[in-house]
């Protein structure tokens, strides 16, 4: 290739690299996460996906003008329970799971129209097991009661006992440190030149397995969470190319 046909060839690529945009921001949202593990030897009981919040700091920088990386550090909920149902109605045991969580975005845009643009969110995650509470009702076998039924048969009634406590982690069972992939859209709105607010909707499935292998043939648990956040953007860095 002769100096004069790549020099042509920089100057064609020069108009889709355009600049280079460093921005931090935050954001703020509610998440729903789903415990995948197979609960078939456990009897009247339902897996439920949890409700919780997050909450993070970001850093976008943009490569060219429709690609870019994001990464940042969240707080975030992945929460689900079990509740047991038929003749066991009532008890219930729900786990309210936190991680600080590093995410990994390539984004790409494929739509833009004024100053909304939509991007395809790519990645990965590593995330940290930071801390957890466990609340639920379980049946109190020192609180219970007799009396007679409609047919004249004595019958024991047991109270349900609620409670709630700070999770204490177990070394040999708990996997605190979990890893996986993103996918997910954004909405970009750019109000000028330094500010914009975006929302985001990214899925984080784990590859992980929230246990340890402490033991033979044990069920894997993996986290899947959808994370919808809304955030705002401020541009601290703007290069153009020569």
């Amino acid at each position: 290739m002769t100096k004069k046909k790549a020099i042509i060839i920089m100057l064609q690529l020069l108009p889709t690299i355009g600049s280079t945009q460093i921005s931090i921001g935050l954001e703020s949202g509610y998440s729903n996460n789903h415990l995948s593990t197979d609960i078939s030897n456990r009897l009247f009981t339902t897996n439920k996906n949890g409700n919780s919040i997050g909450i993070g700091c970001l850093l976008k920088y943009d490569i060219t003008k429709r690609v870019e990386i994001q990464t940042g550090l969240n707080l975030i909920g992945k929460e689900y329970s079990y509740s047991r149902n038929g003749n066991f109605a009532g008890i219930y045991e729900t786990f309210k799971n936190f991680y600080f969580q590093i995410p990994i975005i390539v984004a790409f845009k494929f739509y833009e129209k004024k100053k909304t643009s939509v991007f395809l969110n790519t990645g990965l995650f590593g995330a940290y097991w930071a801390f957890a509470k466990v609340n639920g009702r379980v049946p109190n076998i020192f609180n219970s009661r007799d009396s007679i039924n409609i047919n004249g048969e004595p019958s024991q009634y047991i109270q349900l006992y609620n409670y709630s406590e700070k999770y204490r982690f177990n070394t040999i069972k708990d996997n605190r440190v979990e890893f996986g992939w993103i996918m997910g859209l954004c909405v970009d709105y750019q109000f000028n030149k330094k500010y914009s607010a975006f929302i985001a909707c990214n899925y984080y499935q784990s590859l992980s397995d929230q246990q340890k292998n402490y033991m033979y043939n044990q069920t894997p648990r993996y986290n899947q969470t959808a994370f919808i956040s809304l955030g705002c953007l401020l541009s601290i860095k703007k290069r153009k190319f020569k």
